[in-house]
C-alpha cells in the first residue's frame, strides 16, 4: 500500500517540477535563453503528460505484445518530444556557457584597462 502512495504522490510532484522549471526559465534576464527554456518547460508537459496517458493504457490493457503495437506511435512521438527536450537543453547550456564567457572576458579587459591607469 505504501508504494502505491508514493506512486500517486511521484506525478504532481514531476509536474510540480516542471512548473518551477517553467517559472525559472520566465525569470532569465536573457530573453532568447527565457523563451528557449519556456519552450522547453512546454515541451516536458506535453512529454509528461503523454507518457501518463501511455502508461494510464498499458495499466488498463492485456500485456500483449499487439496491445503495445497500438501504443508504439505515441511512445516513438513521446521519444522524439524527449530528443527535442535534449537538444533544447544543450542549447540553453551553450547559450549560458557562452555568456559566461562573454561576461568574463569583458571582466578581464576591465581589469586590464584599470590596471593600465594606474
Amino acid at each position: 500500500m505504501e508504494n502505491v502512495a508514493a506512486t500517486e504522490e511521484a506525478p504532481d510532484l514531476r509536474f510540480e517540477r516542471i512548473m518551477e522549471y517553467l517559472q525559472g526559465s520566465l525569470h532569465k534576464q536573457d530573453a532568447l535563453q527565457a523563451n528557449l527554456s519556456a519552450a522547453n518547460a512546454d515541451l516536458i508537459m506535453i512529454g509528461y503528460r503523454l507518457a501518463r496517458a501511455i502508461e494510464a493504457a498499458m495499466a488498463t490493457g492485456p500485456a500483449s505484445l499487439e496491445a503495445y503495437e497500438d501504443l508504439m506511435p505515441a511512445i516513438s512521438n513521446l521519444l522524439r518530444i524527449h530528443k527535442q527536450v535534449d537538444r533544447f537543453s544543450s542549447l540553453d547550456n551553450r547559450l549560458a556557457a557562452a555568456r559566461a564567457a562573454v561576461k568574463a572576458q569583458a571582466a578581464a579587459v576591465i581589469a586590464q584597462s584599470e590596471d593600465l591607469k594606474i
